[in-house]
């Protein structure tokens, strides 16, 4: 596992697992591959390198995750429709007070 210090380090090391990005997704050349020997790293440098290395890695990750079918399991668009009124009524999650509300009046 590397820490990469730099973002010319980042992608140098991504230039055998990685093509460049067509219509914003990159296409990995050896899926397998990619996971065993870059993953890890990535990781590590998106907690523990310099800011804007940390922040490249990052990107690295959600981009690499994407082309590979991996997506984020977020109701953050929930939450924003929500916010912006265009989603009436509650926003979805666990209400234990109003749970144990409706227990009791029963």
């Amino acid at each position: 596992m590397d820490l990469y210090s730099t973002v010319a380090e980042l992608h140098q090391a991504l230039a055998p697992h990685v093509a460049p990005a067509r219509g914003g997704v990159p296409a990995i050349a050896d899926p397998g591959r990619f996971r065993t020997e870059m993953i890890d790293s990535l990781v590590w440098t998106a907690v523990f390198a310099p800011p804007e290395t940390r922040v490249a890695a990052r990107r690295v990750i959600r981009k690499t995750a994407a082309s590979l079918g991996i997506l984020p399991a977020s109701i953050l668009p929930l939450y924003e429709a929500r916010g912006r009124g265009d989603r009436p009524g509650e926003v979805a999650g666990l209400r234990p007070s109003r749970a144990r509300f409706r227990t009791r009046r029963a």
